[in-house]
Order: structure tokens, then sequence, then C-alpha cells
């Protein structure tokens, strides 16, 4: 992320996207993630897998994590309209950088939305197709369902509006 990041703050990550989500997929999504272990163009090509390292949406720079889930321009602009969604929906405002986008911040709701952004541009690379807003709104709200479903079913609503309600 070419940020600083100590020992403490790669150790609150975990601890972050446990309590962000209930969702393994989305889990084992933010594990791999902070692990470095997503497949990208650049490691495919260097395992011998593809032979072009070029950015699956752009096609314009070799496709490294950080290209993928940032620099590219087609991801820049679908960060911009996911921060959006989050401030017009959920009252979340938040400075949109790479940091409160990849890695976690103070806002537990803001957390889950980011991992559920990352882990759709990575479906969408895996789809070859450009992130849409449209799709990951979708994907969010079927996400807010299954998670009202499982909270009623526990009897832990509670739970699911204090984190669902924004600020």
């Amino acid at each position: 992320l070419n940020s600083n990041i100590t020992v403490q703050d790669f150790k609150n990550e975990f601890v972050a996207y446990a309590s962000a989500t209930i969702s393994s997929r989305l889990r084992s999504f933010q594990f791999r993630f902070l692990h470095r272990i997503t497949l990208t163009n650049v490691f495919a090509h260097k395992i011998g897998l593809i032979e072009d390292p070029s950015c699956t949406f752009c096609g314009n720079e070799a496709e490294t994590m950080m290209h993928l889930f940032w620099n590219c321009t087609y991801v820049q602009i679908f960060w911009h309209r996911v921060f959006q969604f989050t401030q017009s929906e959920y009252g979340l405002h938040t400075v949109l950088n790479n940091k409160n986008a990849l890695l976690s911040c103070d806002i537990n709701l803001l957390n889950l939305l980011c991992i559920c952004a990352k882990q759709y541009i990575y479906f969408c690379k895996t789809v070859k197709k450009r992130p849409s807003i449209v799709e990951y709104v979708q994907r969010v709200q079927n996400l807010r369902s299954i998670e009202q479903a499982i909270a009623e079913k526990n009897n832990k609503m509670h739970y699911f509006n204090r984190k669902w309600q924004g600020l």
C-alpha cells in the first residue's frame, strides 16, 4: 500500500475483518487479501499461467495487487462510486484513499462495504469484466438481507441494526 503499517496495525486488520462480517466467503477473501495471496496477472505470468501480465480491466499497466485493487483507472472510478454510495446510503463520510479502502478503519460497516468492494473487484477480474456500481449495490443488498435473516433467526436483531444503521 506504500504506507507505513506497524505489526500492531496488521494484527488489528484481522480483528476488524472478523468483526465486520459473518460471511465466511468475505472473511476468506480478506484473509487471502491481507496475506497477498490473491492471484494477479503479474504473478500468473511469473509462474507461466498466462502470457500477458497486463491489467484485466485497463490493459495499460502490469496487474500488481496495488494496481488491481487501487491504481487502475477503472477501479478508481469504481471506488469513487462506492464511497459515494456509502455516504448517500449509510451516511459514512470518510476520505477516499487507499488505506481507507484497502485496510480497516474504526467503522465496522465501512470495513464490511470495503471488503465487499474488494471481493467484487476480484470477482470481476476472474470473469474479465469491469466493476459496476449497480452490481456491487445488488451484492451489498443481498448480503444485508442474508445477515438480517440470520439475525432474526438467532434473535440478534440489535446487533444487525447497530451494524447496518450507519451513522
